[in-house]
């Protein structure tokens, strides 16, 4: 995951600045959720973990749309 932001942190300065400051920021903002599940996820007791991890698979697949949203608008 740590990886994908610093992809994405060098990616972000090629989007349009229309696109840069309305998406780039939701996206950036998902990004950074999403590491913050996977930390819960991985102190979380194993009672809390499973709904913590469905969570984090439901942003992931939502940054996934967004991506895919971003690539087709640019």
């Amino acid at each position: 995951m740590l990886a994908l932001y610093v992809e994405w942190q060098l990616k972000i300065k090629h989007i349009p600045k229309s696109l840069r400051y309305s998406m780039g920021t939701r996206i950036e903002i998902m990004m950074t959720t999403l590491i913050e599940l996977i930390t819960a996820a991985y102190y979380a007791d194993q009672t809390k973990r499973r709904n913590v991890v469905i969570t984090a698979i439901a942003q992931t697949d939502t940054l996934k749309f967004m991506f895919f949203a971003l690539y087709e608008l640019k």
